[in-house]
């Protein structure tokens, strides 16, 4: 029967010049597939003509993998001093008419819950964040100090919309 060639000390070295002494049993077996691995690679080196590698060995292959993508150019952008600042915010438990705790359930929904015993973990708190103006007290905006109202340890907030004619409370 043929056998596969083996590396082994008898072997000569390789005309990469490297050479190889392996021991038997697993080990032995994951270094000779590394082994080949680098044998193969370095006789691959020595076919192509030797060359730096440039950014444009670059550019072929990143123009397969990846889309173009349209930019559009802003010649000017402005933001302006902010109008209101950040005052203090409070965390509280808000249960509904029914006495049931909110839930926060996947993906971004709020629900009413009758909880008990160690499903309480699961009620969210409100977080209101509250704002004041910036402007001064004879202004007619000094007296607006809007609020955030978010879902505390979680990144969602709450926000007003209009739904036809009725304003409704949605998760962002």
């Amino acid at each position: 029967p043929s056998q596969k060639p083996r590396l082994s000390l008898e072997l000569p070295p390789a005309d990469v010049g490297i050479r190889v002494t392996l021991a038997e049993g697993p080990a032995a077996r994951r270094f000779r597939q590394a082994a080949t691995l680098v044998v193969a690679a370095t006789k691959l080196l020595k076919t192509l003509p030797p060359r730096d590698f440039a950014d444009s060995d670059l550019g072929g292959f990143l123009d397969a993998v990846f889309e173009p993508v349209p930019f559009q150019r802003l010649e000017s952008s402005y933001a302006g001093a902010p109008v209101y600042r950040y005052t203090r915010s409070q965390s509280f438990d808000i249960l509904d008419i029914k006495h049931r705790c909110f839930v926060l359930e996947p993906p971004t929904q709020l629900v009413a819950l009758h909880l008990q015993g160690p499903s309480i973990s699961r009620k969210v708190r409100l977080n209101i964040a509250l704002y004041r103006p910036r402007s001064s007290p004879g202004d007619a905006g000094a007296m607006r100090m809007p609020v955030a109202l978010g879902i505390k340890g979680y990144k969602l907030y709450m926000s007003c919309v209009m739904s036809g004619a009725e304003p409704t409370l949605q998760l962002e």
